[in-house]
């Protein structure tokens, strides 16, 4: 199992994974709530009546589809290029529900992927890249982490699974009330990664308020316990 796997098993909250990748291997390191906006390699379509089916053999014009029985109409189910991708509303809702966004070995230069972290982030997920080099939407994240995935991933999930209350927006800190300066959410969640270092022992159920704006313009939020 591999770390996505492992995120998407233990995590307390929904992991989806969005994939440009038409091959399994995601589905064959454990990942389970998958979707591939570019197709399935190992899936077949048929032109004719669009029906869709497991394919794990070669394509030939005489097959015939086992739904309309017409010939010539099968090819892989994957987006062609100029093809609308799949999955697209789905996506768009999953962006607009998420507390995190991930953003995992992508140029950002191809749309419609390259606009899915301004849509996570403007409803306020903590966005976080991980990337060998810097890329032309590097600074719209919150968190750049600069190395191959192979060693940025593992690290990102064990910290994610470690500290799983950092990926909400509602807490509230028991026996403890203090001012937090935040200029966004994203800043709280960001905080929130701290807390568990700052008051070891204790538990976390959140709960922000509004107190009101510091001579300096910046928001202030109180942590509150019952």
């Amino acid at each position: 199992m591999n770390r996505q796997a492992k995120l998407e098993r233990d995590y307390q909250g929904g992991v989806t994974l969005v994939t440009q990748n038409v091959n399994d291997l995601h589905e064959r390191a454990g990942s389970k709530k998958i979707l591939h906006m570019h197709g399935e390699i190992l899936r077949k379509k048929c032109t004719w009546c669009d029906a869709k089916s497991d394919c794990r053999q070669d394509l030939d014009k005489t097959d015939r589809c086992v739904s309309c029985a017409r010939e010539g109409g099968l090819r892989p189910d994957i987006v062609w290029f100029g093809e609308i991708p799949y999955h697209l509303e789905e996506i768009d809702q999953v962006l607009g529900d998420a507390k995190i966004f991930i953003g995992i070995g992508t140029s950002v230069h191809v749309y419609p992927a390259a606009g899915f972290v301004e849509r996570a982030r403007g409803n306020g997920a903590w966005c976080i890249e991980i990337n060998k080099d810097q890329t032309a939407l590097s600074t719209r994240f919150d968190d750049q982490r600069l190395g191959p995935a192979l060693v940025e991933v593992p690290n990102l999930v064990t910290e994610l699974l470690r500290q799983p209350m950092a990926l909400g927006n509602n807490v509230k800190l028991t026996d403890c009330s203090f001012p937090i300066k935040a200029h966004l959410s994203r800043d709280v969640c960001k905080f929130a990664l701290e807390i568990p270092a700052r008051f070891p022992g204790r538990g976390f159920a959140w709960d922000f308020h509004d107190v009101g704006r510091a001579r300096s313009g910046s928001r202030y939020l109180r942590v509150s316990g019952e």
